[in-house]
């Protein structure tokens, strides 16, 4: 009997002095963990700063960077678009929200306005695609895409357009807008994104 009580204090003192042990050693991770947690959010409020101030962020949101590649006379398919903002850190854009679109669409006819090419419309490679079989309109990752702004007489049913392009006239225009397109087909211009709440 005085045996298995001196067992039973001394089971009962190992357990008191484990979990002390176990709350110490949370005590000293939690600061650290809060700590880290710090750091991190600092980098990427450092890291949307220098987004904002950089000059090939044109365009801004709360969790986005947009910037514009202008090719010129050149001309980019679809896989050359792509390349063209990896080579910038960044992928080729979707269109997430009606003002989104605005402020692309006004961001490009600013540019026709002041540019001294003359041209009235620029066509502007997305990330984003259409199927035509199904009429549905996806995002770059695949998910069906929010929001869609068809220029007139789009989206066309051939099987062949699959690739999203942005047009947009210097003077509005009721065919500017969405539309699908064949991505081997060349456009002036590519929109680019960088995701900064991923940062």
């Amino acid at each position: 009997m005085y045996i298995l009580f001196i067992l039973s204090v001394s089971l009962f003192g190992t357990d008191q002095g484990f979990s002390a042990a176990i709350s110490n050693s949370r005590n000293e991770i939690e600061p650290v963990q809060e700590h880290h947690m710090d750091i991190h959010q600092d980098l990427r409020e450092i890291r949307r700063t220098i987004l904002q101030y950089h000059d090939k962020c044109d365009i801004h949101d709360d969790d986005r960077c947009y910037f514009v590649i202008f090719v010129g006379d050149g001309w980019v398919n679809q896989e050359a678009a792509a390349l063209a903002c990896t080579r910038h850190g960044a992928k080729l854009a979707n269109i997430y929200t009606k003002e989104q679109y605005y402020d692309v669409q006004n961001y490009i006819r600013t540019w026709l306005d002041s540019s001294t090419a003359k041209v009235p419309s620029f066509g502007v490679r997305t990330g984003m695609y259409y199927k035509p079989n199904s009429g549905t309109t996806y995002l770059s990752d695949g998910s069906s895409a929010p929001f869609v702004k068809w220029a007139h007489n789009f989206p066309s049913d051939d099987v062949y357009r699959t690739a999203v392009t942005l047009v947009v006239f210097s003077k509005g225009s009721k065919d500017e807008g969405m539309r699908n397109t064949d991505p081997l087909y060349g456009y002036n211009s590519v929109l680019c994104e960088i995701n900064t709440s991923s940062i």
